[in-house]
Order: structure tokens, then sequence, then C-alpha cells
């Protein structure tokens, strides 16, 4: 389920203007609409056809509370979630949260964003869970609030909106946005453990728990023991027994992982594995489906689908994630077509492969991994200077290392301050918009990382027992050897758990053929790039328009070597064409999930 709504003084047609912002989210033709209007605002929820959840209520219905995600309590049993509330608990906490919010937030576990609205003083409480993975933006200004699951909901009903060009340099530079910032001008992110409490036009925040402080622990307090009891345990918790139970199972660590405690779990769930035709020419998909053999289960294997980059499918999960994921090239993206209701519980690692891993991390101070950034932002700064006009270049370039400086700095240091970075901002800003933005569109995705217990506990182990993947293979060679048997394929390169064990001879070579695969994926980039780069042929101000349109003369001509500059471009004309141009050609159709020539959208 996901949920929009606004709260202010003076705001008309509200329930038009919850409609408008309800349609933004629907992706698919059969969701569902619960709305209620307020005399100062509303709630609108947006839900699947088999989701049963609700808008609860108080007794004397002066109380309204919307959830999004699932919620529990923080000793592991299940509080509440929106597929099964029973009213009696819904309205217990309703009452909790209205008197002692700080206090009830720090009893909850799960992945939630919650909004309640009081009619008796016209006051909004909005709240993220306390590692901030479901995603919940909001929008302030003048006195008016507006907040929703996806941005474009808040874009749809806002009078003017432009691009935040800081959050556009983060997305180039990092791949991923920086603390609370969209892509979108005055458009933000609930922080992790972060409530706001809105009444008579004025705001307040709160934050009511934060991962950051998570100690290091001693080294005679790590143990494999611990962290494989603690996620058993998250995984045994969320497992619904009236539920199918599905994996979408890589060549990598945390899908087996996760498999593996499902299996210990007396779960045998079904296993897909899809095909990354850019990794290592497929072994991603082939040894992912050797895993689940190796416990006896049928593994299915999806190819790569030919001609998926800039399709429809793909242009509708750009859309779903509100363009805020660089996945022209992704091949997650095609995992979303995959997904169906039949599946069940589809099943995600999320934040295990860096906790477990360290594989983001190298040996070093904070100093020695956070260079690794504008190391990696020099390409993607010199395409930008192409692209942009000199004084729109400087404004987007002078700022982001200060940026960049001031967000480490939010951080207490410790060995683990670059892994608790990356988890507040990678992970939370993108990693975590596939489940719980995009794939719950279809199906409801479960992340038993984000268990408050475990996550705890291995945020808090030290940063040099995960380096190099040490403290993962020896939780998978002690707690599930059989899993051990499969070369793991992670960064490009096949790690054998032994150093005896290789796969056998010959089978890159007769799989070499996937390397053309791979080739024409990039062809059908390239042609759908042309397709959207001609629709306005660079006439926006803040670009160099006579030398792209040289350059793209070239491109045109198969140049390939113009093609990171011009998928550059690409992304910062998605932007507009979807979520600002009144007179695009193209415009997201829920009814279709394609692009359709349309007439401006609503505006409230």
């Amino acid at each position: 389920m996901k949920f929009c709504g606004f709260a202010g003084t003076g705001v008309q047609d509200g329930d038009t203007r919850l409609e408008t912002m309800a349609n933004a989210m629907r992706h698919d033709p059969d969701v569902k609409y619960r709305s209620y209007y307020f005399r100062s605002g509303g709630l609108e929820i947006v839900k699947q056809p088999a989701d049963t959840s609700d808008l609860i209520w108080n007794k004397d219905r002066s109380l309204c509370l919307a959830i999004s995600g699932r919620v529990t309590n923080s000793s592991g049993g299940r509080l509440c979630a929106g597929h099964d509330l029973s009213a009696g608990i819904g309205e217990s906490l309703i009452d909790m949260l209205s008197h002692s919010p700080v206090e009830t937030l720090r009893r909850l576990d799960g992945v939630y964003g919650i909004a309640l609205y009081d009619l008796t003083s016209d006051t909004l409480t909005l709240a993220a869970d306390r590692f901030g993975f479901m995603p919940v933006y909001y929008y302030h200004r003048d006195g008016l609030t507006v907040f929703a699951s996806e941005v474009k909901a808040i874009l749809k009903v806002l009078q003017s909106s432009k691009l935040d060009w800081n959050g556009v340099t983060d997305f180039f530079y990092v791949g991923h946005m920086l603390g609370s910032r969209t892509l979108f001008d005055g458009v933000r992110a609930l922080d992790p453990g972060e409530f706001i409490i809105y009444s008579g036009g004025k705001s307040r925040r709160e934050r009511y728990y934060d991962f950051t402080q998570i100690k290091v622990l001693s080294r005679d307090q790590v143990s494999t023991d611990r962290v494989a009891s603690l996620f058993m345990t998250a995984v045994e918790q969320r497992a619904r027994k009236d539920m199918p139970h599905t994996v979408l199972l890589s060549g990598g660590l945390d899908s087996r992982l996760v498999l593996g405690a499902l299996r210990a779990a007396g779960i045998t769930p079904r296993t897909i594995s899809l095909e990354h035709a850019g990794e290592l020419h497929g072994a991603d998909g082939k040894l992912g489906c050797r895993v689940a053999e190796s416990l006896g289960l049928k593994a299915e294997l999806r190819p790569t689908r030919k001609g998926f980059a800039g399709s429809d499918d793909w242009l509708a999960t750009f859309y779903i994630l509100d363009g805020m994921v660089p996945n022209l090239d992704l091949f997650i993206s095609e995992v979303h077509k995959e997904l169906n209701p039949g599946l069940g519980m589809v099943w995600d690692g999320l934040a295990l492969d860096l906790t477990l891993g360290g594989s983001h991390q190298s040996s070093g101070s904070i100093e020695a991994n956070v260079k690794r950034f504008p190391a990696q932002r020099l390409a993607n700064r010199f395409l930008l200077r192409i692209i942009m006009a000199a004084r729109d270049f400087r404004r987007m370039d002078d700022s982001f290392l200060k940026r960049l400086a001031a967000e480490v700095a939010t951080i207490p240091p410790s060995q683990n301050q670059f892994v608790l970075f990356l988890c507040k901002n990678l992970v939370r800003r993108r990693a975590a918009l596939n489940p719980y933005q995009l794939y719950s569109t279809r199906v409801e995705p479960v992340t038993p990382s984000t268990d408050t217990s475990f996550l705890e506990y291995v945020l808090g182990i030290p940063s040099e027992f995960k380096l190099s993947h040490k403290l993962y293979i020896e939780l998978l060679k002690r707690h599930f050897p059989q899993l051990t048997e499969v070369p793991v394929v992670s960064g490009g390169r096949i790690l054998p758990f032994a150093p005896e064990r290789r796969l056998e001879q010959g089978w890159l070579a007769r799989n070499f053929s996937r390397i053309r695969r791979l080739l024409s994926a990039r062809r059908d980039s390239a042609d759908s790039i042309i397709r959207i780069l001609q629709i306005r042929n660079f006439d926006r101000p803040f670009y160099r328009r006579r030398l792209l349109r040289v350059l793209f003369a070239f491109y045109r001509r198969r140049i390939s070597i113009l093609h990171p500059l011009f998928k550059a471009v690409c992304y910062i004309e998605l932007w507009h064409l979807l979520f600002f141009d009144t007179n695009s050609p193209l415009r997201f159709d829920p009814d279709g999930l394609g692009v359709e020539r349309s007439t401006h959208p609503d505006r409230v």
C-alpha cells in the first residue's frame, strides 16, 4: 500500500487534489483507492487488488492513520501490518502515536511510512521507519504540506516545479542523492528515524532514532553464530505461512543467504534467476541456477530481454522510481516485469551485501574511502561540462565536495563511519527504492536484513572483519556449507569459496556468445536515446545547444564513443519530458503501463 495527502490553510478542491495525486501512483488499472477529505487536508491510500488494508480510525473518528509498508514491535513480534491489522491493535497504535509519538515510534520495528491526521486540531504527523528504507516524500511551503509515497504525486499538484540541480549533481557524481535531497526542487525524503508534525502552517521535526550512532563492537563481541541466529529469526518472523515465497536468485551472496535461511526454516520457495548479460556474459544467472539445484530446487532461468533498454517496460520502471535510479543500463529494472501477485512474498537482500560483505569499502581511513567519490565523478563531470552552459555547470559543480563532506560529518568518526554513510545514503536513497517503490507495485517485497536486532548488530561489527567478504564467507561456510559448493560472482569477478574449486574449463568460452547480447542491448539503448533526444533537439536554455547538435549528428551515425555523453543528456531530458513538460509527447499511461501521446497533466 502507498499513500498521499496534504494539509494546510486555505486549501480548495481537496477531492480533486487527492484524485490527481493518487492517479499519478496508479501503475496498474486494477488498483483501489480509499480517500478522506478533511477541513484543511486529506489522506488517500493506493493499494493492489488483493490488499485488504484500509485507513484506520480511532473510536470517535477524530484520528485517521495510513501505513505504507509493515509495522512490527521492537521485540520482533508483529504489532500490525496493513494486510492483517486488527481494529483493536490499530486503534491502540493511533492513540499511542497521538499522545506519545517519540516513545511509540521507538517501540516499532519494520519498514514503513506513517501519516496520522488529527481532525480536532488539524495536525498532520509524518514518520519514517528507523532506517528510512520506506520512501516518504514531502513538500512544505507557505503553510501547505503535500506528501506521498512517490514524488510524482507531489509534482502533479504543485503550481510550478523544477529540478534541484544539486540533486542532479549527486545523481551523476555518486549515483544517488545525498541526505534527504531528491531530484526535484523543494521535495525532500523523510530522514531515517524522523517524524514531522505540521499544525497551523508550521512544522516541527524530531528524530526518535539515529542508527548512525551505533557503537563499534569489540572483537570478542563479534560472532557468526550471533549473526546467523539473528538473521534466521528475522526470516522466520517475516515468513507468512498463508502465502507462497519467491527468491530472485543471483549468483551473489545475499540472495543465496536468504534462500539458505528459508530452507533452514522449512520453507521451499520458488527460485527465479535472471541472467545479466553484462555480468561475466551471463555468469550471474547461471550460478544462481546452480545454487538452487544444489538444494534440490527447480531453477528458473530468465534470459536478458532483447530490446529492454529504452522500451516501454523500461520507461515504466524509470517513471515509477521517479527517475531517481540511473537504470538505463541497470539490469535490475528487468525484474519488475517478471513479478506478479502469484509469486507471493518476494524476498530481497537489500542491505546484506553492504552490512556483511563489505564489498563497498576498502581498507584504510574514512578519508581514503570518501576520496573514491570525487574520483568516480571525474568522467561525468567532464560530460556535464560539455552538456551544460558554463554558468549552469558551475552552479551544479561548485558545492558538491562541500555537501559531501558535510553529509559524512553527520556520522560520528569510527572505522564503521563509511559503511554507516553508505547505509544512510546508497542503500536508503537508491537500493531500497527497488523493493519498496518499484516492486511493491506488483508484489509484497520482504527484506529480512532490515530487522532492527539484526541490522543494529551487524552495523556494529568492525569493518575490518568484513573486508574481502571475510565475514560473509565465514558465515556461509559455518552455517550454510551446502551453499558454498557454488562459486560467487561479485563485482564482475568469480570468487570460489575454496582456492582449489574452479568453474569447469571452457565454461566462459561456451558462453562467450553472450557478449553479442550485451552489445545488442547497447545498440537498443542508443536507438531509444536518439528517439528521445530528437523530441526537443536540445532547445532548453541550460544546454550548450550548438555543440550538442553537432555532436548529436555524429552520434546518430553510431559513433559509439559519444554514447556516455548522450546517455547523460537522456536522463536530463526524461526528467523534463516525464515530470515537467506540460506539452510533452511522452506521458506515462497507467492503464497500459507504457507511454502515450496526451495532453498536459492536471494541475491543481
